[in-house]
């Protein structure tokens, strides 16, 4: 038996935000962490919630309000941009499909394509190695 589940645009866009805004805070906590050794208790306990609850937002468990999206800004002193756009447009409507080794925009360093666009606006590393000889 097989089952088919369609998510519609709306809920797609939803699902695409809400998981770029937990990358994101993830993200950033990772390095606030590496930067500082804050620990996911000292972030809590700046919040004034229990480490658990903190674990549930980050981990998709609970909602994420723009309350909790600016106290968690503030606690890791960053600052939110937000930002609406036209989608870019999509392959297949005469419009080259872009991969990580076409990459338009990019500043080729060396032998590899330093930084690139990804479709959210954050800027993603991404290797290619040069057709020349001896190299693989």
């Amino acid at each position: 038996m097989r089952f088919r589940f369609d998510i519609g645009g709306r809920a797609r866009a939803a699902s695409r935000l809400t998981g770029d805004v937990r990358s994101d805070l993830i993200r950033a906590i990772l390095q606030e962490k590496l930067a500082t050794g804050l620990t996911q208790q000292q972030l809590a306990k700046k919040l004034g919630v229990s480490r658990a609850t903190l674990n549930r937002s980050l981990a998709g468990k609970e909602e994420l309000t723009l309350r909790s999206l600016a106290d968690l800004a503030w606690a890791l002193d960053k600052e939110i941009a937000f930002e609406l756009r036209d989608p870019p447009p999509s392959p297949g409507q005469n419009y080259p499909i872009q991969t990580s080794t076409v990459v338009s925009g990019a500043k080729r360093m060396g032998e590899h394509i330093d930084a690139a666009p990804s479709s959210s606006g954050v800027f993603q590393t991404f290797f290619a190695q040069a057709r020349q000889s001896g190299k693989e």
